[in-house]
């Protein structure tokens, strides 16, 4: 597991896996009837169970962005064919069973002359349109299954462990949030339990917030906290709070500052959203960014 990124794990698990075909020997041994045997399951399964834990190593959220994780093979295609004894394949080569032969074209530098094995051919056509095809990079492929031996982890996603009220205009009462991004199979609790001195206050009702599984990669978790436009010009003593996650039993330390600045007679902004940012949510009330925005 001390591999660094996706080539060096691939270089290492698949002498592995191919001598453990070998090793048990059979129909299992050859990879054209490996999946004749039942057993072949279990050995894949706990192919996947290790690249999943080498995916949640921690301080490696990367490893579960579909457009990182596999480094510098992201882009590689499928070269050669069934005919001239191929293929390899590549990260960007249709997978089955939602490609089919007709998306196995060569010409476009994947692969070529796959022969139409049940259940991709026939009857079953309709999971072939170019609309339900995917390759190693689709988030369902990517994102790690729920194997017992998963750890949960957790991230903050505020930079230095920040919350800053910055130019908030006197009078004006704005929220702030830290930010967690977790990956876990069970719901998480985060909950504040040494809070933050004056002016600063807890937001998020009850002061603590439960999340649970999402079906992408990982989930966020936010608690705010607001903070009052003071005099113009003067700057809030900075303070600390203490957030714990109950199934980890981490505590997550953050500092809070804030300065203050004389309230605009007149404002007017235009965003363009590219990152789609101003759908998150805007605190804990339940509203987005993009719905404050125009009120």
């Amino acid at each position: 597991m001390a591999q660094l990124d996706f080539p060096s794990f691939d270089g290492a698990i698949e002498p592995l896996h191919g001598a453990s075909h070998g090793h048990i020997g059979g129909v299992i041994g050859d990879a054209h009837t490996s999946f004749r045997d039942p057993f072949v399951f279990l050995l894949h399964s706990n192919v996947d169970r290790l690249f999943a834990l080498w995916q949640l190593q921690p301080g490696h959220l990367d490893r579960v962005d579909p457009a990182q994780v596999y480094g510098i093979w992201s882009n590689t295609q499928g070269t050669g064919d069934v005919a001239t004894g191929g293929p390899n394949w590549g990260i960007l080569s249709p997978l089955e069973p939602w490609a089919g032969p007709a998306a196995q074209n060569s010409t476009t530098g994947v692969i070529a002359n796959v022969r139409a094995t049940r259940p991709w051919a026939a009857s079953e056509n309709e999971q072939l349109l170019p609309e339900n095809q995917k390759d190693s990079r689709h988030p369902m492929v990517v994102r790690p299954p729920c194997y017992d031996t998963n750890p949960t982890t957790v991230t903050i996603t505020n930079s230095g462990n920040l919350i800053n009220f910055n130019d908030v205009p006197t009078g004006e009462t704005t929220l702030r949030a830290a930010h967690f991004r977790a990956i876990t199979c069970t719901p998480l609790t985060f909950r504040v339990t040494a809070g933050p001195a004056a002016p600063y206050a807890v937001f998020t009702a009850g002061g603590e917030v439960t999340v649970s599984p999402a079906d992408d990669s990982w989930t966020d978790a936010r608690l705010s906290f607001s903070f009052t436009g003071q005099a113009a010009g003067t700057s809030a003593p900075n303070s600390t709070v203490t957030i714990h996650c109950d199934e980890t039993n981490e505590d997550f330390t953050f500092t809070l500052s804030a300065n203050s600045i004389a309230r605009p007679t007149v404002a007017a902004m235009l965003v363009l959203d590219q990152s789609g940012s101003m759908d998150d949510q805007a605190g804990a009330t339940g509203v987005t960014r993009i719905q404050v925005s125009v009120v």
